[in-house]
């Protein structure tokens, strides 16, 4: 006879070999209502591990953060049920989804690190988890001080080696430290022979420009391209792609990549992902019209204005569209944060178009 037990086991096993994408969430998140609806708190466990781990793959944020909640009342009840699990690495995880989402409070993602920070404390370990929350979190709320003031404590207690370079290179970037970034990038990606390009470094391409060596961006802009594999998520550095790719006069290849991008976009895909997708597409519609294009065949799902009935879109109410969601996302979150961070993010994207190129 077959149980709960042994059909939603045969779901996770079907999971297990499937990519991640949200039919594999999908799939799981129905062997998590099966264990539910027998109560079987075990099996419950055993079907949300791994349905928080494809929610945070897929930048699912508001399921990662139901699944964790759950989970976490339960390691505090009967810890010896989550063997080999970290809840504490996934809690950094969790909070840098939830950020995501204009309608978390500032207070409430403030929270949320002190309780992790408490949780280490107590555990006797080290606070490195919760002091990169805060570091990397300061992009998200507009926050310099929130950055530099967590790097600072990572100087302090001497924790800097837990973290990898790219991490100090963002820093530098964010803080506004450019010849910090470039002397990073120089140690670590800008001399390296290798034929794999880290997108954690995309915005050495950006830093390139500023620092007049223009020359060498096609190659970065490359290596980068190669590493945009878009299936069911959408990465930020994926936009920066397209953007540099736009700026370099490479149309097409930057109108391909749009497309690709664009088909990640879900209905569950989180507001400040999809504000940072309108940014860097932005800059794409932003240098069609300067180029004089009235249309551009690309492949975009529903919801965009402008198509026509032979695939083409119209590029002035694409780009009018683009900035329309930008603005309005940005707003959100400045008033959520309590600065302009994102109305300066806006203006940083049209200033760009300085560094364009005429296309190739």
């Amino acid at each position: 006879m077959t149980t709960h037990a042994d059909q939603a086991r045969a779901l996770l096993a079907e999971a297990a070999r499937m990519p991640t994408s949200a039919g594999k969430f999908e799939v799981i998140a129905e062997a998590v209502r099966l264990a539910d609806l027998h109560r079987d708190v075990p099996l419950g466990v055993e079907a949300r591990l791994p349905l928080i781990a494809v929610a945070g793959s897929l930048l699912r944020g508001d399921a990662m953060a139901v699944a964790f909640t759950w989970c976490l009342h339960q390691y505090d009840r009967r810890p010896e049920l989550f063997a080999g699990w970290d809840p504490f690495a996934e809690y950094r995880t969790l909070i840098g989804r939830v950020v995501n989402f204009d309608t978390v409070t500032r207070r409430q993602v403030e929270e949320m690190v002190a309780d992790l920070s408490n949780r280490l404390e107590r555990e006797g370990r080290p606070p490195t988890l919760a002091l990169y929350a805060r570091l990397v979190l300061g992009p998200d709320l507009g926050d310099r001080a929130l950055s530099a003031d967590a790097m600072a404590e990572f100087h302090r207690r001497r924790l800097t080696g837990a973290l990898h370079p790219a991490d100090r290179f963002q820093h530098a970037l964010f803080v506004g430290d450019d010849a910090a970034a470039l002397r990073l990038a120089e140690e670590h990606v800008l001399t390296s022979g290798r034929n794999t390009f880290d997108m954690h470094w995309y915005d050495v391409m950006g830093l390139l420009w500023r620092c007049g060596r223009a020359a060498e961006v096609p190659r970065w802009a490359t290596r980068a391209e190669k590493q945009v594999r878009v299936k069911d998520c959408y990465y930020w550095p994926f936009g920066k792609v397209v953007a540099a790719l736009a700026l370099l006069g490479r149309i097409a290849d930057a109108v391909k990549v749009c497309g690709q991008c664009q088909r990640a976009i879900r209905e569950y895909t989180d507001p400040l992902t999809r504000l940072h997708f309108c940014l860097d597409m932005g800059v794409l519609f932003d240098r069609l019209h300067a180029l004089g294009r009235e249309a551009v065949l690309v492949r975009f799902a529903d919801g965009i204005p402008g198509g026509q009935p032979n695939g083409q879109y119209r590029v002035a109410e694409v780009r009018a569209w683009l900035a329309g969601q930008a603005s309005e996302l940005a707003a959100r979150f400045d008033r959520r944060n309590g600065n302009d961070s994102f109305a300066g993010l806006i203006r940083d994207r049209a200033d760009l178009q300085r560094f364009a190129e005429p296309p190739g």
